[in-house]
């Protein structure tokens, strides 16, 4: 368990993809969400009793089958709202209550695109209890990506890995659009930690500051990322 200015987060390596799968909840209201449910549903509902939280959501980072597989297992157990991109690919059941995370009004959350642009993006937000949580769209690997901002915590999908990033081979994916998300990425604080939706890496989770120094995709050359990203 982590905890970062009254979100608590569990993470935890699922399936034989080497997903990882999170729990994220408001320690103040006892609600929680779901990050991307796959393979094993009952684990997290098996979690959630165990610390007496109680479902608010699911949240997807993107629409393909491995972070995905779980959704209407949850929604059997309890319906509650699922929050995605209106460009994702997967389309839940007709029951669910479906929240298009770019269709949510604007709030006056802003992260800074770049040290030397003095303009600022505003980015949609979603709740979880008392606590809100910014959406970043980082399409490329999925066009339906995008992460999760809270504080110091960066849920980044299958956009950034620790030392690596998401493939470009599936439907809908664009290694130009990916170069962007992560160059996006790289202008948040250095310390904010990124918590990526497979275990591909050394350690679990790494900061935006080390991933700069390690992670070959954070290059700035877009020649380079392409030609590492096709291969």
């Amino acid at each position: 368990m982590i905890s970062d200015n009254g979100l608590y987060l569990h993470q935890a390596q699922i399936g034989p993809m080497d997903n990882f799968v999170y729990i994220l909840a408001d320690l103040k209201t006892r609600k929680c969400a779901v990050v991307d449910p796959a393979w094993d549903v009952d684990y997290f509902l098996t979690h959630i009793k165990a610390q007496n939280f109680e479902l608010e959501a699911i949240f997807l980072t993107h629409g393909h089958g491995d972070h995905i597989n779980g959704v209407e297992d949850i929604l059997k157990f309890k319906n509650v709202p699922v929050y995605l991109s209106s460009k994702c690919l997967y389309h839940p059941p007709s029951y669910a209550k479906v929240h298009y995370t770019d269709d949510i009004p604007e709030t006056d959350d802003t992260v800074e695109p770049s040290k030397t642009d003095n303009k600022k993006n505003t980015y949609n937000t979603v709740p979880l209890g008392n606590l809100e949580l910014t959406v970043i769209p980082t399409p490329g690997h999925s066009p339906g990506g995008q992460c999760f901002l809270y504080k110091k915590t960066l849920i980044s999908g299958d956009t950034v890995f620790v030392n690596g990033c998401g493939h470009c081979r599936l439907e809908g994916a664009s290694v130009s659009l990916l170069y962007d998300a992560i160059q996006l990425i790289k202008t948040l604080d250095d310390d904010i930690i990124i918590y990526p939706g497979h275990d591909y890496g050394p350690t679990g989770t790494d900061t935006i500051g080390k991933q700069k120094k390690t992670n070959p995709y954070f290059t700035n050359n877009f020649a380079k990322f392409t030609q590492m990203r096709k291969a």
